[in-house]
């Protein structure tokens, strides 16, 4: 189980990444040039635990805008209007939110059986989409999805949390200059999903090996788990 502070520090990676991966630099710049654009974001269900911190980043990161939720349980509906600004709209029906509050993306944290049916709706609408692991409940269901963001043009993002840590990134650059010599195995633990995230975030490839995951430092070895 990974500490508090490094959910937390996995948490505002992610933001920062939707942020990026969403076009928010162009609100970014906005900003500094003293406008007020800022992506708008609406979160699907509320059923995965890292919802509720990641609530917070984006509460205060200035160039998002948490317009909406969609979750159809009072219960984490009302605790979720104690942490969100009065401003941000509660839909009991995801569909209607859409259409609606009309966010440019959506972070989706349901049961993960719903991920294909919530993305075919953003898709639809040409709403980027995100959402926690695992991207879908089969092989079938993946690739549907994969093929309707990338018909519709929008970004499709799992949040394989090792993807945006400085880890993943050294190693990245360690291994594409040569110093740490051929890639000879590729682990099934978690550190697969650190060097695979690595790898498309920097050059869009999908499938890539690694050294046994016993030979990773600096954090590598932790994995996320609920």
């Amino acid at each position: 189980m990974m500490k508090s502070e490094n959910l937390s520090s996995r948490i505002v990676m992610v933001v920062f990444a939707l942020l990026a991966l969403f076009g928010v630099s162009d609100a970014s710049e906005a900003q500094s040039a003293g406008g007020t654009a800022k992506t708008r974001l609406a979160v699907v269900g509320l059923d995965h635990d890292h919802v509720w911190s990641l609530l917070k980043d984006i509460a205060g990161e200035p160039s998002a805008e948490l317009v909406a939720i969609a979750e159809s349980d009072a219960a984490l509906v009302s605790r979720a209007q104690k942490e969100v600004p009065a401003s941000v709209k509660f839909y009991a029906d995801y569909v209607a939110m859409l259409d609606e509050a009309k966010p440019e993306a959506v972070i989706v944290a349901t049961a993960n059986d719903r991920h294909l049916e919530i993305l075919r709706q953003c898709a639809k609408r040409h709403i980027h989409y995100s959402t926690e692991k695992p991207m879908a409940t089969n092989a079938a269901d993946a690739r549907e999805m994969e093929r309707l963001a990338r018909e519709a043009n929008i970004k499709l993002m799992v949040n394989y949390w090792n993807a945006w840590v400085a880890p993943s990134h050294d190693l990245f650059h360690r291994v594409r200059a040569g110093e740490v010599g051929p890639i000879w195995r590729r682990s099934d633990h978690g550190f697969r999903m650190l060097w695979r995230g690595a790898v498309a975030m920097a050059e869009g490839a999908a499938d890539s090996g690694i050294c046994d995951d016993a030979q990773a430092e600096g954090g590598a070895k932790q994995q996320g788990r609920r």
